[in-house]
């Protein structure tokens, strides 16, 4: 298991790898903006030896997700040019709060990319599973 640390602006957020599975996760607590949102994703853009396919926990339970609803179009285009990078791109948000799982949900609807999957779920347990036996299908 591999874990990276980061601070920004407010939000602190860790990269745990999971070296048998490969599944990045992301255990975001704090304010976060969509700017944090942005470069939290851009990290793991730039983690070292990704594979073409990348499945990734996004953990938002300690988190207080602060986007405007005008600000969606613009993360999913850049979500959107992130998933060109590699094979498959799937993302599995953990959210137990009404606002974080309305922006969740709005960021996983209507992405025109055919290598972009993002659901959203309330345990961890769930979202393992999705992406577990999405990879067992592929």
């Amino acid at each position: 298991m591999t874990k990276t640390g980061f601070a920004y602006m407010g939000t602190n957020y860790t990269i745990e790898i999971d070296s048998r599975t490969g599944i990045r996760k992301v255990l975001i607590t704090g304010k976060i903006t969509k700017e944090q949102y942005l470069t939290i994703h851009q990290e793991l853009r730039e983690l070292n030896n990704l594979p073409k396919s990348v499945m990734i926990i996004e953990d938002t339970r300690l988190a207080d997700i602060d986007f405007h609803p005008s600000e969606i179009t613009e993360i999913k285009r850049h979500l959107q040019l992130s998933s060109n990078k590699f094979e498959m791109l799937r993302i599995a948000s953990i959210t137990d709060n009404p606002r974080n799982t309305v922006f969740s949900t709005l960021l996983s609807q209507n992405m025109n990319s055919q290598n972009y999957q993002h659901e959203v779920f309330s345990t961890e347990e769930f979202a393992l599973k999705w992406l577990k036996n999405e990879s067992d299908n592929s």
